[in-house]
């Protein structure tokens, strides 16, 4: 089996479903590929051949393995993304708490000053 790579990408919520269905059915796949290999077994279950086929077999299951843990982990992805609160309303919120805090600050400063237009510094 060849080495295996990370890769990440972006897509719309919307294609979600289809992503995942398109792994899934390459998961089915590789499970009917393992029902063949099983098929295609000679009786000789002590030779060099039944080692070769138990190999096939293994790596076939590794396979469909890794894509079913990717499915797992693109869901639970999901689930969590679902589950969480709208990140844009708590940043929203803090910062309009924020800039209140700011402006009343701001306010302070300009009456510590005086009437606009006025020179006068403050005791």
């Amino acid at each position: 089996m060849g080495q295996r790579v990370n890769i990440s990408y972006s897509i719309d919520i919307e294609e979600l479903p289809d992503e995942v269905t398109a792994l899934i059915n390459k998961a089915q796949a590789g499970i009917e590929e393992l029902s063949e290999i099983n098929r295609e077994w000679e009786i000789d279950f002590l030779s060099l051949a039944t080692v070769n086929k138990i190999t096939e077999l293994r790596e076939c299951m590794t396979k469909v393995d890794y894509i079913l843990n990717d499915v797992t982990n693109i869901i639970n992805g999901y689930i969590y993304y679902q589950t969480q609160p709208s990140q844009d309303m708590d940043t929203d919120a803090s910062l309009a708490t924020e800039m209140d805090g700011l402006e009343a600050k701001l306010e302070e400063f300009k009456k510590s000053f005086g009437q606009p237009g006025s020179n006068e510094v403050p005791d």
